[in-house]
């Protein structure tokens, strides 16, 4: 029964299996995402065992799926945890803050800060879910947006890559409205080049966690 699974999974083109692999991972946060676009949002303790279940489910599937491919994922995982890399992933939280900033005071400059509609998000889930959320969702999401895709575009050059992994990075951010593009477009710039300079996810998931957990931890309680 096995082998015949694999068979089939083996017949897959490569464009049906990684729109199946990303659809998966993002597509459902994505297209609901954009259903709470520009509403204000409150992070509960339920949204954040939520995610976490959501995620640990889906890298399965994910997982199970790239398997019956012949892609054994965890094998020779791009993670290498090193001092320079721990301070490239430093490097990346200041740099995408400061592009950050630039973009953001660049929108405000072009169109007004009324027009950018930006949304209030408070927090009520405890701090140890968040904690929880910013070590977990880092991994899930630079594993799949970044690596996953890697793997898939190497073959095309790093201007594919790079414009591929932002665009989808901001598809599932689009709940945040316009806050979400302006601050994940040079986020999902810089890490993805960083990855395909280094090759290895650990500077991302660093700078990853380091960011969502300042942002969360930053937000006001409701």
């Amino acid at each position: 029964m096995l082998q015949r699974t694999k068979r089939v999974f083996s017949k897959l083109p490569v464009w049906v299996e990684a729109f199946i692999i990303l659809f998966l991972a993002f597509g459902f946060s994505a297209l609901y995402g954009l259903t709470l676009a520009f509403k204000d949002l409150e992070f509960t303790n339920a949204a954040a065992i939520r995610g976490i279940f959501q995620e640990f489910l889906v890298a399965l599937i994910c997982v199970g799926i790239l398997y019956l491919r012949g892609w054994k994922l965890w094998r020779n995982f791009p993670f290498d945890v090193n001092l320079k890399h721990a301070a490239l992933g430093l490097g990346l939280v200041v740099a995408s803050n400061i592009a950050y900033v630039l973009f953001y005071n660049t929108a405000v400059l072009s169109v007004g800060i009324d027009a950018l509609r930006i949304s209030k998000f408070t927090v009520s889930a405890n701090v140890g879910l968040l904690f929880a959320v910013s070590l977990i969702n880092p991994l899930f999401e630079e594993t799949f947006v970044v690596y996953y895709l890697f793997e898939r575009l190497k073959g095309y050059g790093p201007v594919l890559f790079v414009v591929a992994s932002t665009l989808l990075r901001v598809s599932y951010h689009l709940y945040q409205g316009w806050l979400g593009v302006i601050s994940i477009l040079p986020f999902g710039i810089l890490f993805a080049i960083a990855f395909w300079k280094t090759k290895n996810l650990m500077p991302l998931y660093f700078a990853h966690a380091i960011q969502d957990l300042i942002g969360l931890l930053s937000l006001p309680r409701s």
